[in-house]
């Protein structure tokens, strides 16, 4: 794996677990940062 794939996946792994931490769905988390995957796509 390489720098930037291991860096992709450390900050997706830590954003779920700070996400679910607290209760938030993706929607509410893409509310609350004005960033949807689903535009980015």
């Amino acid at each position: 794996m390489d720098y930037q794939s291991y860096l992709s996946h450390n900050v997706a792994v830590n954003l779920k677990r700070i996400r679910t931490s607290k209760g938030m769905s993706l929607d509410v988390l893409s509310e609350q940062t004005g960033y949807s995957v689903l535009v980015n796509v």
